[in-house]
């Protein structure tokens, strides 16, 4: 969501017009579930927790840190995905 949102302020969308544009599509059912998308991200990056040492852990993490990921949702999904590992 913030990706997108800096995305269009970028191109000259107000912040309020986004807000906006977010609720409708929440209203109308409209959902992200980031969790599974850092997953995919994780996969995509061929990250295997098992032997990644705190340098590969922290490039990881800043990467999606870059993509617009908070840090707590990147720390629960970086969690789960070396328990389901």
């Amino acid at each position: 969501r913030r990706r997108m949102e800096q995305d269009l302020m970028k191109r000259g969308i107000s912040a309020e017009l986004f807000e906006k544009a977010w609720s409708l599509w929440e209203d109308q059912g409209g959902s992200q579930d980031e969790c599974a998308m850092i997953h995919v991200l994780l996969r995509k990056k061929g990250y295997e927790p098992e032997g990644a040492d705190r340098m590969q852990q922290s490039k990881m993490y800043q990467f999606l840190l870059r993509k617009g990921f908070s840090g707590e949702q990147i720390t629960k999904a970086m969690r789960i995905y070396s328990e389901d590992a």
